[in-house]
Formats: structure tokens, C-alpha cells, sequence
């Protein structure tokens, strides 16, 4: 999933970078400002999304190792939560 997901980000990128790709659009005029819009909300939100869920693990692999979790065996058996890396870097678009 990593592999694919920083794949798409690479192609949207690659594509978005086009100079005048936004007014080669199949969309009405106008439209095409709030589709590029939408598209760089929603890449940043998949960034901040990503180190939210990197910080929470990092908090949970730090809480588990400490020696009272560990003595008193309150981290059960779930296993360690691995981090999610991949390339989110959001697409510039290229002015016109």
C-alpha cells in the first residue's frame, strides 16, 4: 500500500506540474481552480494525516518499552505498531 500510494503521489505531481495543465482541462472555466484546489486539500491532509499516525506510534512504541509496562505486562499481546512511510509530498502546480 505504501508503494502504491507514493506512486500515485509521484504521478499527480508529474501531472499537475505540467505548465498549463490547468487550462487544458476537460472543465468548465473556473471549475478547474477548484478541482486543482481540492486536490492539493486533500494531499496536504494525507500528510498531516500520516504524521499524526506516526507521532501516535511513536508514542505507543515509547509507552510500551518503558520497564513498568513491561513489568507489570500491561502491553498485552497485540503487535508493536509499525510507521506508515511514504512519498506525500503535496503537487505544486505550475503557474500559467
Amino acid at each position: 500500500r505504501e508503494l502504491a500510494e507514493s506512486n500515485l503521489s509521484r504521478a499527480l505531481r508529474a501531472v499537475l506540474g505540467e505548465p498549463g495543465f490547468a487550462e487544458e482541462m476537460a472543465v468548465p472555466v473556473g471549475a478547474a481552480e477548484d478541482v486543482l484546489a481540492e486536490v492539493e486539500a486533500a494531499a496536504k491532509r494525507v500528510m498531516l494525516a500520516r504524521r499524526f499516525y506516526n507521532n501516535a506510534v511513536a508514542g505507543i512504541r515509547e509507552a510500551r518499552s518503558s520497564r513498568l509496562v513491561w513489568l507489570l505486562r500491561l502491553a498485552g499481546s497485540a503487535p508493536m505498531p509499525e510507521f506508515f512511510e511514504m512519498d506525500d509530498e503535496p503537487p505544486a502546480t505550475a503557474p500559467a
